[in-house]
């Protein structure tokens, strides 16, 4: 079974509350490595962070 590595959006509201996007598959962590990082430097927003994750299930996940 192939595993897909996720790169996930997250953006934290001013009420605490995060909403979660997918934005990128990878078939290898390392693939998934150079995604998270081009996303995180051309990141501009304080709300928005980037997580790498093996899981991804009604808003809670495992990142790696």
């Amino acid at each position: 079974m192939e595993n897909t590595i996720l790169v996930v959006k997250v953006h934290t509201y001013s009420d605490g509350e995060k909403i979660f996007f997918i934005e990128k598959s990878a078939p290898t962590v390392e693939k998934a490595v150079e995604y998270l990082v081009a996303l995180n430097t051309l990141n501009t927003d304080k709300d928005i962070t980037f997580v790498m994750c093996k899981e991804f299930r009604d808003s809670r996940y495992t990142t790696i």
